[in-house]
């Protein structure tokens, strides 16, 4: 029996008419590394969006830590946002705001702690991703994987349960790449927390991932080990880890 943080059944949603979710069932097992991949527009994003509660399904449930969060009042959501931590794809960093600013901003939305122990909270997280002495900077003053890296240090500031990934990796040169993967993992060992991470990055995914979950046509067709993925007799499966042209996957949507 697996320890499920996360238990998403049955979960619909369109837009437009248009299927997106197609009564997809997930468990993400507490304290591992989940990666979510699939087609670009297949959904990751909007699975990711659906856990935090930034939408709202047709008609599913989705279960955190045993509570069905459908239907919550927007004080219970914002309780329950309060497990998450997220990264979004371009860091979403406030260019208004310092590096020491952006990290410390949930601190001063969601607690009453003093100025001395939010900076001591901010420097703490800003020393896990490497980046220590850099508080003072403005985001437009550091490269791309920098501000990554501050969108990690303020995404762990609130030390939550649950650490959501879109796309992390997007845009970053290889070696930049590695070191966001990294953080991943060490974020993870450091905080014990879950990792859900939504990537088209295939080696990445084989490499760090404890469970991986595939998105197909609206619902997860292939979930394991990362050996299990690869072993997988789906051909669906075995075209996307291959990236083949040819095969049932059709590419013209």
């Amino acid at each position: 029996m697996t320890d499920a943080v996360i238990q998403i059944v049955d979960l619909f949603k369109s837009f437009s008419g248009m299927p997106v979710l197609n009564g997809l069932d997930l468990e993400i097992e507490r304290g591992r590394i989940t990666f979510i991949i699939g087609r670009s527009g297949g959904g990751k994003s909007v699975l990711l969006k659906h856990i935090i509660a930034l939408l709202k399904p047709d008609s599913g449930h989705i279960f955190v830590d045993g509570v069905d969060i459908v239907n919550l009042s927007e004080r219970k959501l914002n309780e329950t946002r309060r497990k998450f931590g997220m990264l979004f794809q371009d860091a979403a960093l406030f260019d208004s705001m310092t590096v020491g600013e952006n990290v410390a901003f949930p601190l001063r939305e969601h607690t009453r702690l003093k100025a001395a122990e939010i900076n001591r909270l901010v420097n703490e997280k800003l020393g896990l991703v490497g980046l220590e002495g850099i508080d003072n900077m403005m985001p437009s003053d550091i490269s791309g994987g920098m501000r990554k890296r501050v969108g990690l240090a303020r995404a762990m500031v609130l030390e939550p349960e649950i650490l959501l990934f879109d796309e992390p990796t997007t845009g970053l040169d290889p070696v930049m790449c590695e070191q966001v993967d990294e953080l991943i993992v060490n974020s993870q060992r450091q905080l014990g927390a879950t990792s859900i991470v939504i990537s088209h990055d295939i080696p990445a995914t084989l490499r760090i991932a404890h469970r991986v979950a595939m998105i197909y046509e609206g619902r997860i067709i292939t979930y394991g080990t990362p050996e299990d993925v690869k072993n997988s007799d789906d051909p669906v499966v075995q075209q996307f880890l291959t990236g083949e042209a040819q095969g049932p996957m059709d590419l013209g949507d």
